[in-house]
């Protein structure tokens, strides 16, 4: 349910404000005299949040503490964060498991409020329309592999850019009287690792005979990778994929750095990630590679996006060198590059995020990643025939 427009001051928001007012005026201990003048420089600390943003999905993932240097719970709740904007961990949407190499996935069947949005997946744990398994006549099926922002985190459920897609996909082969109907089918789930995202292909996505593959990546990847690739090593959980296993091989990680106590963690903490983050590229140039490998057995296309948070973080020189590399690394395994990461540019962080708490786009960015991906998909004349079988000419429907 959106928001309506109008306030009414609650007892809530006079014991916020009173909070505020108080904390301004009285001398206060260090750390919540620090929390006072984070909330303060909103601007100043945007930084602050995206430098410890793997911080974030750590936390997202494994429901840690805030990390040192980003803003603490007490800070964000001064800058109006509610109670009720809890992390992916708390929000009961996913299920552990723990012992398999994806170590998570949605709860199927789901229908509740989150963030003031209607959340729900379908019966197969998607969070998207109900689709059969087995693929309608005439029907061209694109899969989505990605992670929260591909999901939808934050957005209602006809908000995401996915279903934008699948919409202006219909509406076009209408236009063009193309007898041919449009599933896209988002496998996307938050946190999800580029090794996660691959694993979704054969464990998930290729059941349902796509015809079209999109890999997402994020700015955030090597993070997100670091995590779930030592949670593995932490839980002593089988790597399943050689090109995994040889990448681990080549970290030169031993049996030290994995070495868990009598809690089950790594003794030393960071050792496998420090490893495993020097080794970023290498590795999703293995899975982008292996992904591509296994897209060309099942003769589907693969599509490779860039898209980007609602920051500073992903600013034009901020990633420069990470899209060089994607690109290069995309371009090796013949397979094209949408990006995406310009999308917000020329907008305040503010018009495009979904709160000052939380970088992941607004409905409104989700649009913009729809704009973006409509344009790459129609501009090649090679992708606008695999999806609509003719070469473009005459009227295209306005994305």
């Amino acid at each position: 349910m959106k928001p309506t427009s109008g306030f009414c001051p609650s007892p809530g928001h006079f014991a916020l404000t009173l909070a505020v007012l108080v904390l301004g005026v009285i001398p206060l201990p260090r750390a919540l005299n620090a929390a006072r003048q984070s909330a303060q420089s909103l601007e100043l600390n945007r930084a602050d949040r995206e430098a410890g943003a793997g911080g974030y999905y750590e936390g997202l993932i494994e429901g840690a503490e805030s990390p040192k240097g980003t803003r603490s719970e007490l800070t964000l709740r001064l800058m109006g964060k509610p109670t009720e904007w809890v992390r992916f961990q708390a929000a009961n949407v996913s299920r552990p498991t723990l012992h398999d190499f994806l170590q998570f996935d949605l709860w199927p069947d789901l229908d509740q409020p989150l963030f003031g949005h209607r959340f729900t997946t379908n019966r197969h744990g998607m969070r998207d329309r109900d689709y059969t398994i087995a693929k309608p006549h005439k029907t061209f099926r694109i899969a989505l592999l990605g992670s929260s922002i591909d999901m939808g985190w934050g957005v209602g459920d006809g908000e995401t850019y996915e279903n934008l897609l699948e919409d202006w996909l219909n509406a076009h082969a209408k236009l063009k009287g193309i007898d041919r109907h449009y599933e896209v089918l988002n496998f996307a789930v938050p946190a999800y690792a580029p090794s996660q995202r691959y694993a979704s292909l054969s464990r998930r996505a290729a059941a349902f005979s796509p015809d079209m593959v999109i890999y997402s990546a994020t700015m955030l990847d090597a993070r997100l990778l670091e995590l779930h690739l030592s949670n593995l090593l932490m839980r002593k959980v089988d790597l399943t994929y050689p090109f995994v296993k040889d990448a681990i091989v080549e970290t030169g990680i031993t049996d030290e750095d994995i070495r868990t106590g009598p809690d089950h963690l790594f003794v030393h903490r960071d050792a496998a990630k420090t490893k495993i983050r020097a080794r970023f590229w290498p590795i999703i140039d293995a899975i982008v590679g292996a992904l591509a490998s296994d897209c060309r057995s099942m003769d589907v296309p693969l599509v490779v996006i860039a898209i980007p948070r609602a920051g500073k973080a992903d600013g034009p020189q901020a990633r420069e060198a990470s899209i060089a590399r994607l690109t290069g690394i995309a371009t090796r395994h013949a397979t094209p590059l949408i990006d995406l990461t310009g999308s917000f540019d020329k907008f305040d962080a503010s018009k495009v995020e979904l709160t000052a708490w939380d970088d992941h786009p607004n409905a409104f960015g989700h649009r913009r990643i729809f704009l973006g991906l409509a344009r790459g998909l129609i501009e090649q004349p090679g992708q606008y025939r695999t999806l609509f079988g003719e070469d473009p000419k005459g009227p295209i429907a306005t994305p």
